[in-house]
């Protein structure tokens, strides 16, 4: 995650306060929050952590956003969705869109270790706790030490879930694909299409089914359209080539476009599931992804040109 400049200082407090009756159980710290040194109370404890996994049970999933839960828009948002199996998916929203898979456990003191294992660092450890607001996750560390934190903190809980459900569609279309590049799946229930037409700039259209039929469409263009059958071995080097280049993540951030910028598309279906991709289509040649695919697909249809 990129980190701020601007930092929020947790400091370590004014008291501790244990309350136990009835099964209720829990621990108030005083911190200190900057820039104006507000003082807040933070409720954490086990009766904290079985709040934050009943909410976690009760809704199939939980997600916690950086900065405060907002969305800041300035290449440093990140995602935390943790799953009731264990699992938890960070999706970092920087120059590119970046997925790290990992697992999580948490202590009895209310502390979740996660682990990513493709993330470049360790992830730090982070507390539950409750404020006034609701609840939060903050690094241990720096909480139980008094030192000063990060812009990017805390997390806290956030109803947008895109991320999450992206995911889960990107991980169903990622195993239709594994198993039918090793012979199994049913090839007929796949179809793959890419499409950078502009209404002002012309473009293309390319499809090419399962079922053994492609279709060529070059908008604005003197090449006419094809319809033409694909062999199961070129299927085969499509799927493949599929998987190399991940072709279901969405690695370019969304933002406005500017003037005279238009997009790339890839959607890939297999039965009732799908998902698209895009690039901004001047970048293609720099992300050498999309444009892969596209070449691969257009040879066919029109063996002589090849750009």
């Amino acid at each position: 995650m990129k980190r701020r400049k601007k930092t929020i200082a947790w400091a370590a407090g004014l008291g501790l306060i244990l309350l136990i009756g009835c099964g209720y159980a829990l621990w108030i710290k005083s911190y200190v929050i900057g820039p104006r040194s507000r003082t807040v109370n933070l409720e954490t404890g086990p009766t904290i952590q079985a709040l934050f996994i009943q909410q976690l049970k009760d809704d199939g999933s939980a997600t916690y956003r950086s900065y405060g839960g907002q969305w800041v828009g300035t290449d440093g948002d990140t995602d935390l969705h943790f799953l009731p199996d264990d699992s938890v998916v960070m999706i970092e929203y920087a120059d590119a869109v970046t997925t790290y898979r990992g697992s999580y456990q948490i202590s009895a003191d209310g502390v979740i270790d996660a682990k990513f294992p493709t993330y470049h660092s360790q992830w730090t450890q982070m507390l539950i706790g409750r404020d006034a607001q609701s609840l939060l996750l903050l690094p241990a560390e720096e909480v139980g030490l008094g030192h000063a934190g990060e812009g990017s903190w805390p997390f806290r809980p956030t109803k947008n879930t895109a991320g999450l459900k992206r995911f889960i569609k990107e991980q169903d279309i990622e195993a239709h694909l594994g198993k039918l590049s090793v012979g199994r799946g049913d090839m007929a229930k796949l179809s793959v299409i890419y499409d950078d037409a502009h209404a002002l700039h012309g473009g293309m259209t390319l499809r090419v089914d399962g079922t053994g039929q492609l279709t060529a469409k070059a908008i604005g263009q003197k090449t006419s359209e094809v319809r033409q059958t694909i062999s199961k071995e070129d299927l085969a080097k499509l799927v493949t080539l599929l998987l190399e280049q991940h072709a279901w993540t969405q690695e370019t951030p969304d933002r406005s476009a500017k003037p005279d910028e238009s997009t790339a598309r890839l959607t890939i279906i297999y039965g009732d599931d799908s998902i698209t991709v895009w690039e901004w289509y001047k970048q293609m040649e720099k992300n050498q992804r999309l444009i892969k695919i596209k070449k691969f697909i257009k040879n066919i249809a029109w063996p002589k040109k090849a750009d």
